[in-house]
């Protein structure tokens, strides 16, 4: 969020960015709801999970690589 608004003071966000957060936002959703299905809370999460989470399809999941940091 931090990002996003330093860069929307700065010029209206462009069409790319708005995606790739919306991209974001949805595969944290995944995360969690993938977690949740494994039994485990946020707090629970091991870097064995964020492993297997990433194993399963490194494409599709990069975009919550920023959350899970």
């Amino acid at each position: 969020m931090r990002r996003l608004r330093a860069k929307a003071e700065k010029a209206p966000l462009g069409r790319s960015q708005i995606n790739h957060t919306k991209q974001e936002v949805t595969q944290v959703g995944a995360f969690l709801a993938w977690l949740a299905d494994r039994g485990r809370t946020i707090g629970q999460c091991q870097q064995a999970d964020i492993d297997a989470w990433h194993t399963e399809s490194l494409a599709t999941r990069r975009p919550s690589q920023s959350f899970l940091r």
